[in-house]
């Protein structure tokens, strides 16, 4: 089930042509990015804060095997709770990165 930042994001980056794989698992260890631009090779880890403080050491050392095992770019993003604002901010650093990956 996505959050409701997961949803606007996703929307948002489909708004500007960018289509993600959502919960696109990875047999790493079981990791599920939020977000997964296959032929970028970005995988998107977008954390509630509340969530995600229980568990960034476990979180990070996943990710970790995800970037160095399938070559994959990890991006994690905690946020506090959904704001545009903070939607706005997350949408610029994935087309950000996506777009450098085309340049």
């Amino acid at each position: 089930m996505m959050s409701r930042m997961h949803e606007e994001v996703l929307l948002d980056l489909q708004v500007r042509g960018h289509h993600p794989m959502v919960d696109k698992p990875f047999c790493v260890e079981q990791t599920l990015p939020d977000l997964y631009f296959e032929k970028e090779r970005l995988a998107v880890y977008l954390d509630g804060e509340q969530v995600h403080e229980k568990r960034v050491e476990k979180d990070e050392l996943l990710r970790g095997k995800l970037a160095k095992f399938y070559k994959v770019k990890v991006m994690s993003m905690t946020y506090k709770n959904y704001s545009e604002k903070g939607k706005k901010e997350i949408v610029e650093r994935i087309v950000d990165e996506l777009e450098s990956k085309t340049k």
